[in-house]
């Protein structure tokens, strides 16, 4: 590659490196540990500005991949991170959580599956985390809870330990994703420009970074166990595929829909051996009991998860695209009970996933696609709530599609939920306006020129 054509990739890596850096000096103003109300920047105008700025420079770096050399894409990554993981929390306090969580076991003894954080509110710890989930018991898996009671226990007291460890965890996580990403496209014997976009789709997405660098969000620990059932199933590893989906659920319980997926692309391909299968199964039990089970105490364990899963009405601007779109549909005609109301909603948003994910789960013929779609639909359709950062579990697999499209819209859909108070429902309904006004037009000119031949 000639030194003419480094220009632009080296402008783009340096107005990348300009922005999180404002974006860091912006933020510590505020403090390392402030509450949510102050997360981001102290405006919406302020937060737009940056989010655009970033999603112009993210699709711009796509436009010119072909000058990028795979050196200057791990190299803009490894800056921006050193850059995002010294910047106090960006949008999301879960950490604050996972730390309370985890103390609950490394520091009491006791076990999160059934005492709240609230029950130890004398810890120096519990002043950080969230209101609303200091009365709820642990709602992620049994893994994970191990995880945080190793990092805490290496934390001790020290709350900038406690928190640096997290973050540290979640790079590696995010950097594991990464080189799994890059071999599977050397599985699948994708060329090099190929490769290149699949890498900086994902390593410098400005979702990636906040979420999982900066944020530290545990679903970077789902994703890699994921993603490396994946590249086992590309590999002919088929012994290890389901294990590793387990441990993925073991982080959050949401991968564990994509077991039935592998299970039929096994059968599809007569990759399905009993032996096999049998050691499969008995690995994935042994892993389940021998994680699960210092933390299960009867179905009490999982009080926090079905909090979570259930119907919360105060959350009405965090609601799920789908749950959000009728309730307002249903406020415009004066649906007499809301409460009613919300709840065939919900319930019917359930059934349409179920049938949804069938129909996927037998139709379709690439497996990448397949996850996708699934991870996407149940997105919009289950959860009574939806953050922006449930996305990331779908977007790693439409990357190594390459579903250009789908990457754009669901990233835009994230970074613009921001300053709207965490609305990922409301993003993704103005995102997706223009295709609903374009798909009825295009009905409505059909009806007409049905109507002129009759």
């Amino acid at each position: 590659m000639k030194k003419r054509d480094n220009k632009i990739p080296c402008l783009i890596l340096t107005l990348n490196i300009l922005v999180y850096l404002a974006i860091f000096f912006i933020r510590i103003r505020f403090g390392p540990y402030r509450t949510i109300d102050v997360q981001i920047f102290e405006n919406v105008f302020i937060s737009l500005f940056f989010i655009a700025i970033l999603l112009f420079l993210y699709f711009w770096g796509y436009r010119k991949i072909k000058e990028f050399s795979p050196r200057l894409i791990v190299i803009g990554y490894l800056i921006f991170v050193c850059i995002l993981i010294i910047t106090p929390l960006l949008s999301s306090l879960d950490m604050y959580m996972y730390a309370m969580r985890g103390r609950i076991v490394s520091v009491y003894g006791e076990n999160p599956y059934l005492r709240p954080a609230a029950d130890f509110s004398e810890d120096s710890f519990f002043g950080y985390i969230c209101e609303i989930w200091a009365g709820l018991t642990q709602n992620y898996g049994a893994l994970w809870t191990i995880f945080s009671s190793l990092i805490t226990k290496l934390g001790q007291k020290s709350v900038d330990l406690t928190f640096s460890l997290y973050k540290t965890l979640a790079l590696i996580g995010n950097s594991i994703v990464l080189v799994l990403l890059y071999l599977i496209t050397k599985l699948k014997s994708f060329d090099e420009l190929k490769t290149k976009k699949i890498l900086f789709l994902y390593a410098w997405s400005p979702v990636f970074l906040i979420e999982f660098i900066n944020n530290a969000h545990n679903d970077v620990w789902m994703i890699v166990f994921g993603l490396l059932a994946l590249y086992l199933y590309y590999k002919k590893k088929d012994l290890m595929v389901i294990p590793c989906l387990v441990l993925a659920g073991l982080v959050k319980y949401v991968y564990w829909i994509l077991i039935p997926i592998f299970l039929i692309f096994f059968l599809r391909e007569k990759r399905l051996n009993v032996k096999k299968f049998f050691y499969s199964f008995l690995i994935s039990l042994v892993l389940l009991i021998a994680i699960c089970l210092p933390f299960f105490y009867s179905f009490r364990s999982l009080q926090g998860l079905i909090w979570q899963a259930g119907m919360n009405l105060e959350a009405s601007h965090l609601f799920s695209p789908f749950l959000l779109g009728v309730l307002s549909l249903g406020n415009l005609i004066g649906f007499s009970s809301i409460s009613l109301f919300f709840s065939i909603i919900l319930s019917a948003g359930r059934l349409l996933f179920a049938f949804a994910y069938l129909v996927n789960l037998f139709l379709k013929q690439n497996i990448v696609k397949a996850i996708s779609i699934c991870l996407m639909l149940f997105v919009l359709l289950v959860p009574s709530t939806a953050f922006p950062w449930y996305a990331t579990w779908f977007l790693p697999f439409l990357i190594l599609g390459l579903n250009v499209r789908g990457v754009a819209f669901w990233t835009c859909a994230i970074m613009v939920a921001y300053p709207l108070l965490y609305s990922f429902g409301i993003s993704v309904l103005i995102l997706a306006m223009p295709f609903w006004i374009f798909f009825v037009f295009k009905w409505i000119k059909k009806q007409r020129l049905f109507s002129l031949i009759n």
